[in-house]
């Protein structure tokens, strides 16, 4: 660690941790510790004023919430971990360059994904000798996932689709399989085997689903078959419907969306001239399975903002009801070769959460024909969406060019072997190694503890001495919401 004067303060460069100050981070006291960012040049954080400093030049502020170097580069806020006095662990995460865009400073809580782990070191027999430490999260909770189409996932030829899906996400959606349209198109003659055999795959892998969708009020998604219908057999039908396809999937299924958007369509409540319909439908859903999580579930509401303050009062609406309502679910499809704005997206999603229920990200997808720029544009909203405190998953809507809506210009993969693109390689850089926590320290008798701050999910804990691992300290340990101590005892 090195001590740097205390002159030439930044005044607006603010500690990107929100509700905690660096100086308080880094323990007090004066001076400046000294770090590397990922970008080159060099940090310092003033451990008594909360401000950084760059060797021979001053960080600025870009906008109000960001960090920037000159020259258009980004200090990411993720970048500086809280460290104990005696120890300064390397940076975590990476600095991005977006054309003089920058990731917004919440990224660094990660959504307070990121939390505080304290590890102790006691040595016994090892006087002034070193030992590494390494800190590897195996796990990763938040939920990740993507559309399926359950053609493609139960055809026999297709295992390389499969094994893509089982690799990469924890988290699977039905993207076709269990709308009432697919299910019944021809009235009295329902079929259920293709979503029961792709469900049942993915559970098998370890991946939870979500029933997407019980109606959907839109009225060009309504089969002609049920337009004839009115009145009471209108009602019965809809809920012999909802009956029958919630006891099938009984206990397949995290998550049902009940009336996909119900913002864009009101078939049924024009219908049968009910205007409460909507929470008719709920009712029933609830009342045949009050285990499954019910959603409501729209768009133009955050990547695009037409619909966002009817959604914000639709959700108090139904809460206030006592319906069953769980959460909401947010589509964001991104319109061709529209940048998505971070500040806009969390102002946003800021807007929805003054409802008080959890907000998942359920039909993701940007598009652009230049793939890097692609790559810019998942890696905005990605960040955006992830830092935010409300939402609790985020699912792509599809991922390969040969089953998405949007083809090669919203794809991450690619032809017949589902090769990456660069906004495939963006993507899953930023799930399984940005996002995800492995750290290692080295620790000496005069320095025998550090303060780890990672992301929830599931850890080990190795220690090496003179080059060699001693796999009978291993730990393990799990990171959730509270703090843990973990204590290693070196003996002999």
């Amino acid at each position: 660690m090195e001590h740097w004067p205390s002159a030439g303060h930044p005044p607006h460069a603010r500690s990107p941790v929100p509700g905690r100050c660096l100086g308080q981070a880094a323990g007090g006291g004066l001076g400046w510790l000294r770090g590397e960012d990922p970008v080159g040049g060099g940090f310092s954080l003033h451990r008594r004023t909360d401000q950084l400093q760059c060797r021979s030049r001053t960080l600025w502020s870009a906008h109000v919430g960001w960090l920037g170097l000159p020259g258009g580069r980004l200090l990411c806020a993720k970048c500086i971990a809280r460290v104990d006095t005696r120890v300064l662990p390397r940076p975590q995460g990476r600095a991005g360059v977006y054309g003089g865009r920058y990731l917004h400073h919440r990224t660094a809580a990660a959504r307070d994904r990121l939390l505080e782990t304290y590890h102790s070191v006691r040595h016994r027999r090892y006087p002034k000798v070193w030992h590494q430490h390494s800190v590897v999260q195996k796990t990763r909770p938040f939920p990740f996932g993507t559309a399926v189409a359950c053609s493609a996932y139960n055809t026999k030829s297709r295992g390389n689709y499969r094994d893509f899906i089982h690799k990469h996400f924890n988290w699977a959606v039905t993207e076709n399989a269990l709308k009432w349209k697919v299910i019944e198109s021809t009235q009295g003659q329902r079929h259920y085997q293709q979503a029961l055999d792709c469900v049942r795959g993915l559970r098998s892998n370890n991946i939870k689903v979500r029933g997407h969708n019980l109606v959907w009020s839109v009225p060009v998604n309504v089969q002609g078959w049920q337009k004839a219908l009115s009145g009471d057999i209108l009602r019965r039908t809809v809920k012999n419907h909802i009956t029958d396809v919630m006891n099938v999937t009984r206990r397949l299924l995290e998550h049902w969306d009940v009336n996909n958007e119900n913002l864009h369509g009101t078939w049924y409540q024009d219908r049968l001239h009910d205007p409460d319909y909507d929470l008719e439908l709920f009712r029933i859903a609830h009342a045949q399975d009050s285990h499954v999580k019910l959603f409501l579930n729209d768009f133009s509401v955050v990547a695009q903002g037409a619909s966002t303050y009817a959604y914000l009062n639709q959700t108090i609406r139904f809460k206030a009801a006592n319906v069953g309502l769980y959460g909401i679910g947010v589509q964001c499809h991104f319109p061709d070769e529209m940048e998505p704005n971070p500040d806009i997206i969390r102002h946003r999603l800021d807007i929805l959460a003054q409802a008080g229920v959890p907000i998942w990200v359920t039909e993701l997808d940007v598009m652009s024909k230049d793939d890097n720029r692609r790559a810019d544009f998942y890696e905005m909203a990605l960040s955006a969406l992830f830092s935010h405190p409300a939402v609790e998953g985020i699912m792509l809507w599809g991922f390969w060019d040969k089953f998405s809506w949007r083809g090669e210009a919203g794809a991450l993969v690619k032809g017949d072997h589902l090769e990456l693109t660069a906004a495939g390689r963006r993507v899953f850089d930023l799930l399984e190694n940005q996002w995800m926590t492995d750290e290692t320290y080295v620790l000496s008798q005069t320095s025998d503890h550090f303060t780890l701050r990672g992301f929830h999910g599931d850890y080990e804990v190795r220690v090496h001495y003179q080059g060699k691992e001693l796999g009978n300290l291993t730990q393990t340990f799990t990171l959730g919401d509270d703090e843990q101590d973990v204590t290693v005892h070196m003996h002999t």
